[in-house]
């Protein structure tokens, strides 16, 4: 068969991204069984995101174009497919006359007629690995709440702070950023004085001022009103 193969992206290395290594044994096995991977789609993304609305393989499943390259889709296992109870996958291969190919433990869908046993253990996959991202979940929420409740932080630094080390321990906490801090007040400054967001963002251009790239900014390089309206009602700039 001629397969997408749906896969995670991992960081290899400083700068480095690649498909995660169990992707990659994915791959291995296609090759060993005389299936070719036209695509690799590789999102960072969450399992809980229907696989229909991740930004690289989800096209795969909606484009008519890109739907007649290919016979299947290849997942190394029923997490990289999905870590929430729905079947929607299920039903798309039915509809489109596509198979769906778990490598580890191997299964295909739609089963051949009177196998009762792979839908079976899909269904019991499918709560697994969602059962295994909420306990998932529910851990990390409890050491955030820990950290948090004893002044350490968790998470990515809000603007305009930087993380640093906790002397003595291995938490961090935040500190306002040299840089960022000191235009961040004027940006606050010029807000009260009824400047417009828009009006804000062409000053911090034209004075040359870095900007924060968030990985969904999706306009460019650059200032805009719509990162300055962001920053400007966080709580942390309140």
């Amino acid at each position: 068969m001629d397969l997408v193969l749906a896969g995670r992206l991992s960081q290899k290395a400083p700068g480095q991204t690649g498909l995660d290594t169990q992707d990659e044994d994915a791959r291995a096995w296609a090759t060993q069984n005389g299936h070719r991977i036209v695509y690799a789609a590789a999102d960072n993304i969450s399992g809980r995101v229907v696989i229909s609305d991740r930004p690289k393989i989800g096209p795969w499943l909606k484009d008519p174009k890109l739907m007649a390259l290919y016979d299947g889709v290849l997942f190394s296992k029923m997490d990289r497919a999905t870590r929430a109870r729905d079947w929607w996958v299920r039903t798309w291969a039915e509809e489109n006359g596509k198979r769906l190919v778990i490598v580890n433990p191997h299964l295909e869908w739609p089963p051949a007629k009177g196998d009762i046993a792979t839908p079976i253990i899909w269904d019991d996959l499918v709560n697994i690995a969602a059962a295994e991202w909420e306990q998932t979940s529910m851990r990390y929420s409890r050491m955030h709440k820990a950290l948090t409740d004893q002044a350490f932080f968790v998470g990515k630094p809000p603007y305009p702070y930087q993380v640093i080390p906790v002397e003595d321990t291995e938490h961090k906490t935040l500190e306002p950023h040299p840089e960022r801090s000191v235009y961040a007040k004027r940006m606050a400054e010029f807000y009260l004085d009824d400047w417009s967001t828009q009006q804000i963002a062409d000053w911090l251009n034209e004075n040359g001022y870095s900007q924060p790239q968030p990985p969904k900014n999706r306009q460019g390089k650059g200032w805009h009103s719509r990162i300055v309206w962001k920053i400007l009602r966080s709580p942390t700039m309140i």
